[in-house]
Formats: C-alpha cells, sequence, structure tokens
C-alpha cells in the first residue's frame, strides 16, 4: 500500500516500480486527504486498473492511521497474507522482490522485513537498518524531545506563513551537520540483520505478522513509528529483520517536504502532531518506568 499526500507523480513513479519489479500484487493507494486533489487525479488514472485500488481519507490521518486503512483493506478484501507500507516517494529497485521476502519467512521465520533504502540525495547515508536497540530509554525520550522542539519551530513559521523559509534553513543546517550525529542511530549494512527497528519509508509484513495484527499503533501522527513497531514485535516474540539484498530508493522526502500550501497545511496537522508526541511520551515513561 502506499500513501499519498500532495504527491501525484512520485506516487504514480511508486506504482511503475511495483508494476515492474513484482508479478502478484494487489496495490491500494491511501490519499491522505491531499490538498492539491492528487487522490481524485489518482482514482480517475486507475479507475480502470485491474488490481490497483485509490481510497480517500476524509482528512489527513497522519502515517499510522493513514497507512492501516490500506493495510486493513488489502487484509480484509483482497485476504493478502504479505502486505507492504510504502511511502510515496520509494521505488523498488529489487526485481525478485516476492522470492526474498517469502525465503525471508520461510528461512527465518521474519514477521517483519526492512529493505535497504538507498537515499537519493548527494552524501546521504541509508537509513536501514534502524538500530533502535541501541538506544536508551532516557535517549529515547531525548529524540522525542528533539521531534516536538523541531514541530513547535515549524509552527512558527507556519503561522507567519513563511515554512518555506525555515525548510530553506534546516536543509542549510544538515549540510554541516557532522555524520556522527546520524550513525548511532541509523546504519546502512550490507548484511542481513535479525532483531532490529527498520525505517518507516517502506516495511514488510509476512503472515506471521498480518495473520496477528490490524496494521500499527496509532499513538503517533508523523515519525515515531518504528519503536512501536520494535516494541510490538518483541512484547510477541515476532522476528524483525533487514535484508539488504532487497533494495528500495527513497527519493529525497518529498512526501515530507512538499511544498503546496505548506504553511497552511501544517497549521492543521500541528496540533494533532503535539498530541501524538504527548502519548508517545506518556507511552514511553510507563514502559520504562520514567517518573
Amino acid at each position: 500500500m502506499i500513501l499519498n499526500y500532495n504527491t501525484e507523480n512520485e506516487t504514480i513513479d511508486c506504482i511503475d516500480s511495483i508494476l515492474k519489479n513484482v508479478k502478484e500484487y494487489e496495490i491500494v493507494v491511501v490519499d491522505n486527504c491531499s490538498e492539491d486533489k492528487s487522490g481524485k487525479k489518482l482514482k480517475e488514472k486507475y479507475s480502470d486498473t485491474d488490481h490497483i485500488t485509490v481510497l480517500i481519507n476524509e482528512d489527513n490521518y497522519g502515517f499510522s492511521k493513514g497507512m492501516n486503512v490500506g493495510y486493513r483493506f488489502l487484509k480484509e478484501e483482497k485476504k493478502c497474507d504479505y502486505i507492504c507500507m510504502a511511502n510515496s516517494d520509494t521505488v523498488v529497485e529489487t526485481s525478485c522482490f516476492e522470492e526474498l521476502i517469502k525465503d525471508d519467512f520461510k528461512e527465518n521465520d521474519a514477521a517483519v522485513i526492512g529493505p535497504k533504502i538507498l537515499i537519493d540525495e548527494p552524501g546521504a547515508i541509508g537509513k536501514n537498518p534502524y538500530l533502535i536497540d541501541k538506544l536508551t530509554p532516557a535517549e529515547k525520550l531525548i529524540q522525542l524531545e528533539r521531534a516536538e522542539k523541531f514541530r513547535k519551530r515549524k509552527h512558527f513559521f507556519a503561522s507567519l506563513g513563511i515554512l518555506g523559509l525555515y525548510e530553506k534553513i534546516s536543509k542549510a543546517k544538515k549540510k554541516v551537520l557532522s555524520k556522527q550525529d546520524i550513525e548511532p542511530y541509523y546504519s546502512a549494512q550490507d548484511e542481513l540483520v535479525i532483531d532490529t527497528a527498520v525505517n518507516g519509508a517502506f516495511i514488510i509484513f509476512t503472515p506471521n505478522y498480518v495473520e496477528k495484527f490490524d496494521g500499527l499503533e496509532e499513538l503517533t501522527f508523523m515519525y515515531g513509528e518504528e519503536w512501536l513497531l520494535y516494541d510490538r514485535c518483541h512484547e510477541n516474540n515476532l522476528k524483525i529483520m533487514y535484508d539488504p539484498r532487497i533494495v528500495v530508493k527513497h527519493i529525497g522526502g518529498r512526501a515530507t517536504n512538499n511544498k503546496m500550501n505548506y504553511s497552511r497545511s501544517y497549521l492543521k496537522k500541528s496540533k494533532i502532531e503535539h498530541e501524538r508526541y504527548i502519548a508517545l511520551r506518556h507511552y514511553i515513561m510507563e514502559k520504562y518506568g520514567i517518573k
């Protein structure tokens, strides 16, 4: 399933990559109430195409809840036993996609699989596997607080109607950040890894997970889903793994950075992001007994 929000062209590219590399498929595009009407355009484009369905949410549900709409459709309506969640700005690069997934399920008893994610930006490093097991509960809270500060800054610029300026400043700052700031949390590897969290840009669920759950937990609006998924798998003795043989390209985070009416649309979801932050923070503190 593909989550679309104002990213019509990227979603089409993602669909094309699936058609090119996957033999048996049911594709569902979930439009998160796009302001540019891209959901309606996609629905019209694929209205007569077999095995492609476009669903349009009545509101922007965020990542987890939006993805779950497609997940449940595929599980309940299409009876799929393998389900993939994909950002609209990702493309599948591996021709033997299905074979590798089934191999991981049969040989490693995998419930959740993360592919090797290549980032289409100069100097960027891959974002899988996500070595969340290296983060202590206190470090998780620090990461969460950083995300909340980031939201507050974005909200301020959005309230002035100049969020595009903030994006330019943020991008410039990222260029001067050292690689060391990222490496403790992200590490692109060329070896299979068992028991590691995976990046939310592209997640593969096997029958071990699909039979047990109806999607992701919906505590978050955007970002942080990997933590909850990792904990859920651990608590239910499900294997979550990284397979670098499965390759996906992430085209520069366009789903996040789309500029159309960005200030106005961000103000709408800023309150929801804050509520999700409170819920996730409470979850972490309760889970690890932090006061």
